[in-house]
Order: structure tokens, then sequence, then C-alpha cells
């Protein structure tokens, strides 16, 4: 019997995301230093290549609703041969992976652009599957049309891939493609998907000015679910979603950001922390697209984990400059922490924000000896800076973070893996890490802290449509003296109210505040009051973990 040449590849295209959430306050890199600042040098050996991929069907007009699609005969006998796999077969998935075996341009690896696209465009909701692929170079016996003897080494090599490769929780769906290329190779596929979601029937487009409600059940070890959208106004929002007893989730969504793409996200608490368990666009008052527009990454051998690292700082420093947002600053430490949790991720197998051994985003700051008036995590798996980068603005938890003006400082690891498979150009897996966080006393003055502080609380107060505090000097001289006796460990100075009632006062309230972040002083409940006259007084103080802001305010009411 006669063989055909062929190669088996398995590619596990999944990026996985979890979205990461601000916090009040990492195991680091192991004594790792990432001191060289970013440049344009980063980018050499990564290439880009955009293309416009054209489906061979219509798009699907509703998520979450069974679809029709038969499978051809060797589908059939790849199919038949997987069920007595703990997984459904899942035909909308098969729909998908055919389309994406015809298109992908890449053997050994689908954009991740193409799979976004492709699961929308077949009515799935789901972050992205685990492919396993096997590709005739040449198929003079038309293995695309049946299985002969001729053919089975390859469905073989397929189905024990796959059958290597499954994931140990549950539910799991797959599905088949088969495709005969235009330059005479056929290419055989399967997708394994972990469930997330169960989504109800809905719409992937609707009317100017309409609505649409995201409603479902979550799947396996999750919980808490939360639905968060950006509209094509780039406007991000947390829904309300309402949770029954019995586990299911709805929440409504009005076209109240114009006509375009509203990118929806299902958030759920997963085992390793927050985790996206569904990410799709709804088009409101416009058709979804006919063409799907996909982004090749090609990374050089060359370039090293920690330059893929910094060119991604590069790309999210680009997408906040055409926003007009200020740019983060490059922070070695927090680089180290985010190296550290790759590593972390790399060698346990998982992605996301809670690592069996390290803890939290929080913990890890911790032991690193970082305090960090707020800090935000992302975490991806892909295979280029620019693929990544993508991805993430693709989700709204994590774009809101790349996005953030609370965040002062930004720290990226990267850590590569090895070839998935030992084909020549098979690609490297690359887990990423950002840590971005405001640093203790970003936000304050070079000089009168106190006048700096009075400046943004009328600042925040004319925002709000609230009158300016009237501010007293008297008060604040009263106010001043307090704080830095407080400030030194001393008691307040003696008579300080007979002091205040001697400027005309009825009454004096002493109110005394701290943060290491100082924009957070604007933002306290005493300065939302409708009228207010007061005198402040700020001096920085020093505490077992660093700097910290002490505020006393006095606030007078007249007779």
């Amino acid at each position: 019997m006669s063989k055909l040449p062929w190669r088996a590849l398995i590619v596990a295209s999944m990026l996985a995301l979890a979205s990461g959430c601000p916090s009040t306050s990492g195991s680091g890199g192991g004594g790792r230093r990432h001191t060289k600042v970013p440049s344009r040098a980063d980018l050499e050996g990564i290439e880009r290549v955009d293309l416009e991929i054209e489906t061979s069907a219509p798009p699907a007009t509703t998520y979450g609703a069974p679809v029709q699609h038969a499978l051809g005969p060797v589908e059939q006998a790849i199919a038949d041969a997987l069920a007595d796999q703990p997984m459904e077969h899942l035909p909308a998935l098969s729909r998908m992976v055919r389309e994406l075996a015809a298109t992908t341009p890449d053997r050994l690896n689908a954009p991740p652009s193409l799979v976004d696209g492709l699961m929308a465009w077949s009515g799935l909701v789901d972050p992205h599957p685990r492919l396993s692929v096997v590709e005739l170079p040449e198929d003079p016996k038309e293995c695309y049309r049946a299985v002969i003897p001729e053919c089975a080494e390859a469905v073989t090599s397929l189905v024990g891939a796959v059958k290597g490769s499954l994931p140990t929780t549950e539910p799991v769906a797959f599905g088949v493609g088969v495709a005969h290329l235009p330059d005479g190779r056929t290419r055989m596929m399967v997708a394994v998907l972990e469930l997330a979601v169960r989504l109800d029937s809905m719409p992937r487009s609707v009317p100017a000015g309409g609505s649409f409600t995201v409603a479902g059940r979550l799947l396996g070890p999750r919980r808490a679910p939360v639905v968060e959208v950006v509209g094509p106004e780039g406007h991000w929002q947390r829904l309300s979603t309402s949770v029954s007893v019995d586990g299911r989730f709805s929440a409504a969504l009005p076209c109240a950001d114009g006509d375009g793409a509203y990118q929806v996200e299902i958030l759920a608490d997963g085992p390793y922390g927050i985790e996206v368990a569904a990410n799709f666009p709804v088009y409101c008052g416009v058709a979804p697209p006919e063409r799907i527009s996909v982004m090749i990454e090609k990374v050089d051998d060359s370039v090293t984990a920690d330059q893929i690292a910094r060119a991604n700082f590069l790309y999210l420093n680009e997408e906040r400059r055409a926003r007009g947002l200020p740019e983060l600053e490059w922070d070695a430490d927090a680089a180290a922490v985010a190296w550290g949790h790759s590593k972390d991720m790399h060698d346990g197998g998982f992605v996301g924000h809670v690592s069996p051994t390290t803890g939290d985003v929080t913990a890890r700051f911790g032991r690193a000896g970082l305090r960090g008036a707020v800090i935000r995590e992302n975490v991806a798996r892909g295979y280029g800076p620019r693929g990544i980068h993508q991805s993430l603005m693709g989700s709204p938890g994590h774009r809101e973070n790349v996005l953030a003006t609370d965040v002062t400082h930004v720290g990226i690891g990267a850590v590569v893996g090895e070839p998935e498979t030992d084909m020549v150009g098979a690609p490297h897996p690359v887990f990423l890490t950002q840590n971005f966080y405001k640093k203790p006393g970003a936000g304050a003055p070079a000089g009168d802290l106190s006048a700096g502080l009075r400046a943004k609380v009328d600042e925040r107060r004319a925002a709000q449509q609230l009158p300016p505090v009237r501010w007293s000097e008297g008060l604040a001289d009263i106010a001043q003296r307090y704080a830095e006796a407080v400030g030194k460990g001393r008691p307040p100075p003696d008579g300080y109210d007979e002091e205040a009632f001697a400027l005309g006062y009825s009454a004096v309230d002493v109110h005394r505040v701290s943060s290491i972040d100082f924009d957070a002083l604007a933002g306290v409940e005493l300065w939302a009051m409708p009228d207010v006259e007061a005198g402040m007084g700020v001096v920085r103080t020093k505490d077992g973990g660093g700097e910290t802001f002490l505020v006393v305010v006095l606030v007078g009411e007249r007779k």
C-alpha cells in the first residue's frame, strides 16, 4: 500500500484572556531587572501583514441558536472517531472550522483576528478554541472526499492529536472541518472548545436606536456573571446584570452609543480568578461586515521574550496617544513582577490572575515591595506583541485597563514557551502580563500641597455642578499646624478650637484623611456637600510602607 506524503501539525491558537481589575494596592522576577527602556528597535524582527478575507456563505443572524450544518464524509469519519470522548459535537463550531481550514493563510498559526471574525460569523460567542491540524501538501488521492486506505493515516494522526490534548474541564465541545485548497493542499482541522456559557438566542444586529438583551447561564465551575460592553464611540460600561437563584443571568443594553459595533463581554469568577466567558460583537443600525479584516504577525526566531514585552508596551502607548491620553511610563520593578507571573502561568499551564502559588496581583506587588495607589492587571496567551495587543483591545475589560487614566506606570513581562509541535516553523506560545499602577504621590504638586489639593477639589466640584468651597485662610492656618503636629506623631495644637471659634464660627468639625493617592483626596465624601466653608492643611508623612499624604480639614459653621 502506497502512502501519501503528509505532515501533522498541532496548533493551539487559543488566546486565553482574563479581565484585569483595578485594586487598592508579585513573586517577582527572580532578581531579573527589566531596566532597558523600550524603543523602536524592539520592533525589529516583527512583521505585520493585513488581509481581507471573504467568507463562502452568509453569516449567522443570531447568537446562541441551533445551527444546521451537514458534515462531509471525511468530516463525519473524524467526528465518529471522536465520539468516545467526553465532549459534544457542535454544528456551529464545525461550520466555523471548515471555513477556517479554507481561509487561514498560515497552516502553523490561525490568526486570532480571523478566528474572532469566524466565530461571530458562525454565531458563536465563546473565546478561542484549541485547534489541531493535519495538512496534506499534495493530495492526488483526494482525501478531502473520502477516507480511503491511503488517507487513513492522516485521519488517525489528527484524531490522536485531539485526544492527546483534551482539556480536563467540562463541558467541552468540538467541531470538524476539511478543506481542499486551490493550490492542491488538503487541510483537516478539529477545534475543541471549553464551554463557559450557554447563551439564549439573540440577534447579531438590531435596528438603529434599538436594544438587545444578553441572557443565559454560566457553565462549569464559574459564578458571578458580569456583562461589560464597549460601544462604537469607545464608551465602556458595566451593565446592570440580574442573577436568579437558578444561576441564570440577564442584562439589557440600549444602542445608546450610536450606530456601529458594540463589543460585549461576559466575565465570571473561575478557578484562576476573573475570566472571559464570552466575547462577541452586536451591530446596532448597521449590518455585520461582509469581509473579515485579518492581521498576520510574523515574529522572527531572533526576537526575545523581553523584546516582545517592550514591543507590546510600544503598541500600548501608541493606542493611548491616538486617543489623546497620557502615555504610561515603563517601570522595571513592575515588569519584574509581571515577568514572574508570566513564568508562573507558563510553568503551571494556566492563564489567569490568581495563581495557586503566588496569589493575586496585590500579593505579588506586596512581596516585591511595591505600593500602588491603583493596580490593574491584564494577562494573555498569544503569539506576538501586536496580536496580543489587538486581542486585549477587543475585550472590554482589558481595553479599559489599557486606556485607564488612573494609572501612571506599567511593567510588562513575557515568557516564550517551547514550539507546540516539532514542525519547522511551529509557533511559540507567548505568556504575557501587563501590570499597570499608579505610584504613591503621583499627581501631587512639587510645591504647595494645600493649594494643589484645593484646586483639585474645586475642579471636581465644578464637574459635579457644585459651587466652589469657601476657603478660609484662618481655618487653613490652624488646619496646617494641626496636620504638621499629627504628622510628626504629636497631639493637635493646644487651643486650636478656641482659635477657630475666635474667627466667628459657632461650630467646627475636624476631618482627618490619609492616602497614598494624592488625587483620591479630592474625591472623599466631605467634598460632595452642597455648601462648604473650610480650611485645609496637608503634609507628607512616612510609614512602614512609604510615603502617605495626611489631610486635616476644619469645616466651620457660622453663627
